[in-house]
């Protein structure tokens, strides 16, 4: 089997789907937010480092020295806004809607725990403008089937833009399939994070707001 060679380049849009305490996708309306409004994603994979057995013969000489694999935690996001869905507040940050109107014009932010789970994908183009072999342009797509624990950072207001961070990490999501539209060529497996790979499925258009997600 042949494997494939592309260079990512440049974010396109990123997707966030509701989450339930379980992990399983949320239907119905505002559970879904399509978004280009960032200015980075970043990834860091967190690692355990794997035990090392080390015994030293009475010449200081190894007489035994192993080293475990090192094992994946979870990975961290770092996510950087430069324009700010409103929705980003309930579905991420768990915070209580503020309407006016009928719409979600905020949010509030209290004492205690986050809580809340979500499914996030991004987009992102691939150099020279490659495309498949039925003439299709191809994409780079990361999906992480559960991400949690997610904080708000240090906003600074001044003369310029105000950019808002948030941070989050990983869980397992073991139930995740092939994602609520089902365009994962590969299942998530029991202890799979996140899923990168080059595709010809084209990013979602973004548009402001709560969108519904269907069954």
């Amino acid at each position: 089997m042949a494997s494939v060679c592309y260079s990512p380049l440049k974010g396109k849009i990123i997707r966030v789907v509701r989450l339930d305490e379980c992990g399983a996708v949320v239907t119905g309306a505002d559970n879904m937010i399509v978004s280009d409004g960032f200015v980075s994603v970043q990834f860091a994979p967190q690692y355990e480092d794997g035990q090392e057995f080390i015994v030293k013969n009475a010449n200081g000489d190894f007489c035994v020295n192993e080293k475990d694999a090192d094992r994946l935690k979870r990975i961290n996001l770092t996510i950087n806004l430069c324009s700010v869905d409103t929705g980003v507040f309930d579905i991420i940050l768990g915070a209580d809607p503020i309407t006016d109107g009928g719409d979600t014009v905020g949010g509030l932010f209290g004492e205690g725990a986050n809580t809340t789970k979500f499914g996030f994908e991004l987009w992102s183009g691939v150099a020279g403008g490659a495309c498949g072999d039925e003439g299709n342009a191809q994409y780079e797509h990361l999906a992480l089937g559960w991400v949690e624990n997610a904080r708000l950072n240090d906003t600074t207001y001044e003369y310029g833009p105000a950019q808002i961070t948030i941070t989050a990490s990983t869980h397992k999501a073991p139930d995740y399939g092939t994602g609520p539209f089902g365009i994962l060529p590969t299942p998530f497996g029991a202890l799979d994070h996140m899923a990168r790979y080059l595709t010809p499925v084209a990013p979602p258009e973004a548009a402001c707001g709560l969108q519904a997600l269907a069954a």
